[in-house]
C-alpha cells in the first residue's frame, strides 16, 4: 500500500511525495545494505562512548571515537579523551563521535584493501570484523 505525503512547509510548490517504501517495515539504513561496515565508538578505555550505539546485531566493529569529558575515567590530560581531527579553516582540534570512529576503521578497510586488491567489498568487510 502506497500513500501519497504532501509537504505543505517547505518551498516544493507542494509537490506530491509518493511513499516508495514498504510502510510495514522500517528498513535501518545504512546497516540494512550489502557490505556497509558499522561503526561504534568508544573511549580512552575502551568501553562504548555515551553517545555511541551497540544495537544487538547492527554494530559491526568498534573504534576510538573520544567520548564526552569526564565520562570515563582516567581521561588523558592533555586531551579530556577526545580525538584530534581537522577543523574548518586548516586547523586542528580535539572530537568525540562515531564521526571520529569511522576514519580508523576506514583506514583498517584501507589497508586490508592494498594487501587483497581484488578482493570483494564483502570479503574486505570479513577481513575488517573478525576477532
Amino acid at each position: 500500500m502506497s500513500r501519497t505525503i504532501e509537504d505543505r512547509s517547505s518551498p516544493n510548490d507542494r509537490e506530491r511525495l509518493t511513499r516508495t517504501i514498504d510502510p510495514r517495515v522500517c528498513p535501518d539504513i545504512p546497516p540494512m545494505l550489502p557490505d556497509v561496515v558499522t561503526v561504534s565508538a568508544t573511549g580512552a578505555e575502551g568501553i562504548k562512548s555515551s553517545f555511541s550505539d551497540y544495537g544487538k546485531g547492527v554494530i559491526d566493529v568498534a573504534a576510538p571515537g573520544g567520548d564526552v569529558p569526564g565520562y570515563q575515567t582516567p581521561q588523558p590530560p592533555a586531551v579530556e579523551g577526545l580525538i584530534l581531527s581537522t577543523l574548518p579553516g586548516g586547523r586542528f582540534g580535539y572530537e568525540a563521535g562515531t564521526s571520529m570512529a569511522s576514519p580508523h576503521v576506514a583506514g583498517v578497510v584501507a589497508l586490508i584493501k592494498s594487501r587483497h586488491p581484488h578482493a570483494s567489498p564483502a570479503a574486505v568487510k570479513v577481513h575488517a570484523v573478525r576477532r
